[in-house]
């Protein structure tokens, strides 16, 4: 095709014409108050201006180019496809997917202990919606939605946070009835223990579509992870270390050392069982 060369060269000039117009506008600008000025000057700076500047665009493409052909180097993004065969800069739905948030979402909440009762603390700041289940109703649940089973909870909900005691009475508290009734946009978090989950269901779920997502801090199979669950990509597994910060180990030991002179002098300690 004779008009590809053409094509090409019209494309290899334009970068450098918009930038002499660019620098051509711009003094025109500046020098607005100026009866006299140099005009083979002024055209010899924007010539210059317009060489330089097409040269660091070309010398970025290139060192993007050099990004985008190792995926996620170092920055744990996929560049793969964020530019096309002209390298035109774009971006690509799934080069960059968008995450959810979370705020104006309903939280579900089995189990308003006192763990449960400080995630509820933290989600109110972001504004969402909380809902709970217990054995009985709070009334100091910080204004928390009380549902009366696991099943309408996970009804209700679009995240499911499971920080209810572990137990015969709790065992498999979310099952393949409440991972369905949480849906296949709904996510499930456990930093409970991991008999409060089905983890048979929740590969199942997982598998077939039905579950949007899952977050395990505990497991069923502990101290060893969760075969079933680990070849999925919407799922996280952690070593039972959610609760771990320097802050957090801190404030543990200062709470044993306190009790511990606390009964030492015949006092009533902070925390009694």
């Amino acid at each position: 095709n004779a008009a590809q060369p053409f094509g090409a060269l019209a494309t290899a000039w334009l970068e450098p014409a918009l930038a002499v117009l660019a620098y051509l506008t711009l003094c025109a600008y500046l020098s607005s108050s100026f009866e006299v000025f140099d005009a083979r000057l002024l055209l010899g700076w924007a010539l210059l201006t317009a060489l330089l500047l097409w040269t660091a665009v070309r010398t970025g493409q290139r060192a993007m180019r050099g990004l985008a052909a190792r995926p996620g180097h170092r920055l744990g993004v996929d560049f793969a496809g964020c530019f096309d065969d002209r390298s035109d800069v774009r971006v690509r739905g799934d080069a960059l997917p968008l995450r959810p948030s979370v705020n104006g979402r309903k939280l579900g909440i089995l189990g308003l202990g006192t763990i449960g009762l400080r995630v509820a603390k933290r989600a109110l700041a972001f504004d969402m919606e909380v809902g709970y289940h217990n054995r009985r109703e709070r009334h100091d649940a910080l204004g928390s939605r009380h549902f009366d089973s696991a099943l309408a909870l996970a009804g209700w909900a679009d995240f499911l946070i499971v920080a209810a005691p572990g137990g015969p009475a709790t065992r498999h508290i979310v099952n393949a009835e409440v991972l369905k009734a949480l849906g296949p946009q709904g996510h499930v978090v456990n930093i409970a223990r991991g008999s409060l989950v089905d983890t048979a269901a929740l590969a199942a779920a997982l598998a077939a579509g039905e579950l949007g997502g899952a977050a395990l801090d505990v497991y069923e199979s502990e101290p060893k992870p969760p075969e079933a669950l680990l070849g999925f990509p919407n799922v996280i597994l952690t070593p039972h270390i959610a609760g771990w910060s320097p802050e957090s180990v801190q404030a543990t030991v200062d709470l044993f050392l306190e009790n511990a002179r606390r009964w030492e002098a015949g006092e009533a300690v902070l925390t009694p069982l």
